[in-house]
């Protein structure tokens, strides 16, 4: 089902930023740059392919102006993110998933750019952020029929570049303190379809998406704590894809023991009503897939955790390099 293949791909990068804040009263303003030198060099039988291998030279700028006074916050803040594929996504190899799904890459990914403007605020417990975004050359998983003549009935599964779209979302966290109960409720709704169709996905909805969090956590004497937590996301269709309805519920209680609780002792519970299906429903070119999979999410579970040093706080640097490695 697959030629071999031998691909490599070589990377440098070098980067440089300057920021500058000010506070003046009850406001700050910050704004910053970032310039990112990038070079890529393909090969493919160890022959350098020069249209996969791009130069970029970008400035990823970044802005923010808030005020604060007596409870009350706001903010808007402008920022551009740019996201290269992972290098597993750049190999043009075919490798087998299973008899009805092949995997492969595309050495032609742009990377993708968002644009994001966010206007926060929040009082006291109460937390709201409205943002829009433009995304450019995102990268989207798509399916296709690998070869119906040889293999009938067999997706193959890629990445490509979708067009430009806008996407909309917004917020709201509450969370106040009553008496030992801490909750938390997260609602959240977006406007953020997809599109497919400058890749032949002819399919192409525009509906909201929901999602609701509920987080209780009860903290008693004697270092006893109880959470229980739960979240909710009705159906939609959103671009190419499709999202099924989902739900889950878990819940923890422990008790800590010796100096600075450094020990505790824990009973968990994982999706109590085992509603936890992850479901994967997409359109693609002349084709369309659909999965349900129960994760086996639930289980009933004793923790037992030591904080070794838990009053002090070592050095805790973060490595360079690390959105590299992840990529990785």
């Amino acid at each position: 089902y697959s030629a071999d293949a031998h691909d490599l791909i070589k990377q440098k990068s070098l980067a440089g930023f300057a920021n500058y804040a000010v506070s003046f009263g009850n406001w700050k303003a910050n704004a910053g740059v970032r310039y990112e030198h990038r070079e890529t060099d393909y090969y493919d039988e160890g022959i350098r392919v020069a249209q996969q291998s791009p130069t970029y030279n970008d400035f990823i700028p970044t802005a923010s102006l808030s005020w604060a006074d007596n409870g009350l916050g706001l903010s808007l803040s402008y920022r551009m993110m740019k996201t290269y594929p992972g290098y597993f996504l750049l190999s043009n190899a075919i490798s087998y998933r299973n008899q009805y799904e092949y995997n492969t890459g595309n050495p032609l990914l742009e990377p993708c750019q968002t644009y994001y403007l966010n206007l926060t605020g929040s009082y006291k417990w109460l937390y709201a952020t409205l943002q829009y975004k433009r995304v450019k050359n995102n990268t989207a998983n798509i399916c296709m029929p690998y070869n119906e003549e040889t293999h009938p009935g067999v997706l193959l599964f890629g990445s490509a570049n979708v067009a430009t779209y806008n996407g909309y979302s917004f917020e709201l966290v509450a969370s106040p303190q009553i008496g030992c109960w801490q909750p938390q409720f997260t609602a959240y709704v977006s406007l953020s379809p997809t599109d497919g169709r400058n890749l032949g996905i002819e399919v192409y909805r525009k509906q909201l998406h929901f999602l609701f969090e509920w987080d209780n956590s009860f903290r008693f004497s004697n270092g006893w704590f109880l959470n229980i937590q739960a979240d909710y996301q009705p159906a939609c269709h959103s671009g190419f894809a499709v999202f099924h309805t989902t739900g889950q519920v878990n819940a923890r209680v422990s008790k800590s023991f010796l100096k600075d609780n450094a020990m505790t002792l824990a009973l968990t519970a994982s999706d109590i009503f085992r509603t936890g299906n992850y479901y994967f429903h997409i359109h693609g070119i002349n084709s369309s897939v659909q999965k349900t999979i129960y994760r086996d999410f639930q289980r009933i579970g004793i923790q037992l955790s030591y904080k070794f040093n838990a009053t002090k706080s070592k050095y805790k640097g973060t490595g360079a390099g690390q959105s590299e490695k992840s990529r990785l």
